[in-house]
């Protein structure tokens, strides 16, 4: 019996990855703008910050990726958890980017993780009804 049990949940993690990564392939959680050159830091900071808001939470799962890229160049890659460790190090994203928007076109872009696998969740659980 034990090793049904095991093998359902394995199932279920199985297809939760699957409709997470389908999730994310679709864009679901994936936000990106470009700034022109002398964009100011607060203006591209507080779209951040709006992304990272609206981002869903189901168990607990609120991992957020950030990151600015100049042409195919990546210049800033962060993993952050938005309830805690996004103003943590929202200054420091702030330095960096500083220079960046002052002399460049910078694309960032957000993937909230916990968007992507919120949608996988409502799919899976609507799957199996």
């Amino acid at each position: 019996m034990e090793l049904v049990q095991r093998l359902q949940c394995w199932w279920r993690n199985e297809q939760l990855i699957t409709a997470t990564l389908a999730a994310l392939t679709a864009r679901t959680g994936v936000h990106e703008q470009s700034w022109p050159s002398g964009t100011s830091v607060a203006s591209v900071l507080a779209w951040h910050d709006q992304q990272l808001a609206a981002s869903r939470t189901p168990h607990g799962v609120n991992a957020a990726r950030i990151v600015t890229v100049n042409g195919s160049l990546i210049l800033l890659d962060i993993s952050v958890d938005q309830r805690h460790h996004w103003y943590a190090v929202r200054d420091q994203v702030g330095e960096q980017l500083a220079p960046l928007l002052a002399t460049h076109m910078v694309t960032t872009g957000v993937i909230n993780l916990g968007t992507a696998v919120h949608t996988a969740l409502t799919r899976t659980k609507g799957d199996s009804t």
